[in-house]
């Protein structure tokens, strides 16, 4: 990246993504022979999947991910992941086919509540004296 500065982070992580998929394209050939015996409606079901995923995760994810690099402190990046668990307690549900428990509720709401305190007590102090104001 330092030798190349005219290429954005975002365009190494796409560029990344991209090789990355262009790999993945060829684990299909020996998945055929593999997984042969699926059917015309699972193999779309997993092109469909994995389509998702490339977009979603991989291009949108990492867009917004060096977007908040480049905008948070070093420290609350880690709390940042908490939205990929929270996606997977999403996807999980929609896989199960049911709503969350009660529980699992409370644990989604705490994880949102932690990481809003921890942006909160990260701020800079002229935000925090300015909205004290109001």
């Amino acid at each position: 990246m330092g030798r190349l500065p005219d290429v954005t982070p975002h365009e190494w992580s796409l560029l990344t993504g991209v090789v990355t998929g262009a790999l993945a394209l060829v684990l299909v050939i020996p998945s055929l022979f593999m997984l042969g015996g699926m059917t015309d409606d699972a193999w779309l079901r997993l092109i469909g999947v994995s389509a998702g995923v490339a977009i979603f995760a991989s291009v949108i994810g990492n867009a917004f991910w060096n977007q908040a690099s480049r905008l948070l402190p070093l420290t609350m990046l880690g709390q940042m992941i908490v939205s990929e668990t929270l996606f997977a307690f999403i996807y999980g549900f929609i896989w199960e086919q049911r709503g969350p428990t009660v529980i699992e509720i409370v644990a989604m709401i705490l994880m949102i509540v932690s990481v809003v305190w921890c942006v909160r007590a990260h701020r800079p102090a002229a935000v925090a004296a300015a909205e004290g104001d109001h």
